[in-house]
């Protein structure tokens, strides 16, 4: 899927892996947003893989994606009940695991930046669309690539996101019911 590299690993031994992945996976399945009114998200994102330890192994990084995956359904599901318009979607490095995160976004008062439409994405990858789909099955998912540049250069990563969950991030329309 997404290989393994130590670039961007961490620098020492992961220690008590069974209790800190049993740990993660619990965090995500209680993973909630505060959807009261007034409340808003400008590309509000959590990383589960800060020390990048998904670099390490396949396996890791297949577990930290799960959690993510999970998280993306929890805040989709928590946001469409409280009735607003939002948007959420995952990004993941191709080359750094500590990089992967759930991303939300919502009408906000920081700028007119939504809806937000991954306009430099080139989507439809069925192949990844294949594998993350046995990770969470209840979901329609769409993946795209996408590339931009920053101060270490250029950057490529995955995204994805459901297009019947919230405004869609590939045409900037909600879904139709």
């Amino acid at each position: 899927m997404l290989p393994p590299t130590m670039r961007h690993g961490p620098r020492k031994k992961l220690r008590g892996k069974r209790r800190r992945l049993k740990a993660m996976h619990s965090m995500a399945e209680r993973f909630s947003l505060d959807v009261r009114d007034g409340n808003w998200w400008d590309f509000w994102h959590h990383h589960v893989d800060w020390e990048g330890y998904g670099n390490t192994s396949p396996h890791l990084r297949r577990t930290y994606i799960a959690a993510l995956l999970k998280m993306f359904l929890r805040a989709g599901q928590q946001l469409e009940a409280s009735g607003r318009l939002f948007q959420v979607f995952v990004s993941l490095g191709i080359d750094d695991a500590s990089q992967d995160a759930v991303y939300v976004h919502t009408p906000n008062p920081n700028s007119q930046n939504f809806p937000y439409v991954a306009e430099a994405t080139v989507w439809g990858d069925a192949t990844l669309e294949a594998i993350f789909a046995k990770m969470a099955p209840n979901l329609n998912l769409r993946v795209g690539h996408t590339w931009w540049a920053d101060e270490h250069g250029p950057r490529h990563s995955i995204v994805i996101y459901s297009p019947l969950m919230g405004v869609s991030i590939e045409n900037g329309q909600s879904p139709k019911k």
